[in-house]
């Protein structure tokens, strides 16, 4: 059956693979809240047409609803071969001071 939705709804909202996302998404590791930058976030993406398409969910987002619509990043930690030394999100996790928003 997936591979009959895949063929005839190739993507979804601009996501060539909707099952990484929702219920069926694997647990993120790390939850951060972005939303002191969602507004500059959405810019930068609006600064290149390859980011938002016109029919993408995400070209109906405006400045004031960002903070509440992007403003949380979720990442998953992948398995390495055989690295056992700190990465890049144990670091920032520890990070005692985080960048400032520019608005």
């Amino acid at each position: 059956m997936k591979k009959i939705i895949n063929k005839t709804i190739p993507h979804i909202l601009g996501v060539a693979d909707p099952d990484a996302f929702g219920a069926d998404a694997p647990t993120p590791s790390l939850v951060l809240d972005t939303s002191d930058f969602a507004r500059q976030k959405l810019r930068a993406l609006r600064c290149h047409n390859s980011q938002i398409r016109e029919n993408d969910a995400l070209a109906l987002v405006t400045l004031e609803t960002a903070p509440r619509l992007l403003g949380v990043e979720h990442y998953r930690r992948a398995k390495g071969r055989g690295s056992t030394g700190e990465t890049f999100l144990d670091r920032l996790t520890s990070s005692p001071v985080l960048p400032r928003p520019v608005d």
